[in-house]
Formats: structure tokens, C-alpha cells, sequence
């Protein structure tokens, strides 16, 4: 088993984003793009931050730290991270199950605090 990573990538147009890589080599999270790479940087570290206290929302709770969400959408579950300010931090790839999207939530919170970055931009 390869140990999981975060995965810095550059886009067609020359934009930064991150991939969620697990021990298991399954992509749980592509990012949204970046501008920058100090950006995408700062984003790793909030996320890295909030998975430490996060909690798993449940409906009607009122949440005053980070939190967790897990959601059906149209192609299946996804969990959702968001800081204490309430902004969304990451969204994972779409699960077919719940229980599926539940499992991948404990592995990235297991994982995602002490992972290594490896920059894939060199060279693009």
C-alpha cells in the first residue's frame, strides 16, 4: 500500500488544484483551481487545521467549529468539510453509497492531517 497524499496538479490553463490520493490509491478529493500556488498552499494548511477538530454534522445541530457534511446528490454521497467560519473547505468525489462516502470520510480524516504534499507541477 503506497501512503496517501495530497497531489499538487497544474490545469490546461495553467491552474493550480490538489487531489486527495488515500493509502489505497483512490482519488477521494479533486480541489477546486487556484490562481496561485501560495493559494492552493494556505487552502492545504485550513484543511489540514480543521480536520483535527471537525465534527460530523447532523441535521438541525448547530455547529460553532468545523464540521463535516455528509449529502446525496444525484450521483450518489459526497462529504463536504467547512471551516469554523462556515465556508466550504474541500468536496469529495461522488460515492455510490452512503456508507461508501462515510468509510472514504474516516480514511481522509485519518489520513489527511500528517500527509505529505508532492508537487506534480514541475515541469508543466
Amino acid at each position: 500500500m503506497v501512503p496517501a497524499v495530497f497531489e499538487l496538479k497544474k490545469n490546461a490553463v495553467n491552474r493550480y488544484f490538489f487531489m486527495f490520493r488515500a493509502s489505497n490509491d483512490a482519488v477521494i478529493i479533486t480541489s477546486k483551481s487556484y490562481g496561485d500556488r501560495s493559494s492552493i498552499e494556505k487552502s492545504i494548511a485550513c484543511i489540514r487545521e480543521a480536520v483535527r477538530t471537525a465534527i460530523l454534522w447532523e441535521k438541525n445541530q448547530d455547529v460553532q467549529r468545523s464540521y463535516y457534511e455528509i449529502t446525496q446528490v444525484n450521483s450518489g454521497f459526497l462529504f463536504r468539510l467547512y471551516g469554523q467560519n462556515g465556508a466550504m473547505l474541500l468536496e469529495s468525489v461522488s460515492f455510490a453509497e452512503r456508507e461508501l462516502c462515510a468509510h472514504n470520510l474516516r480514511m481522509f480524516i485519518d489520513m489527511a492531517a500528517d500527509v505529505k504534499i508532492i508537487d506534480l507541477t514541475c515541469g508543466q
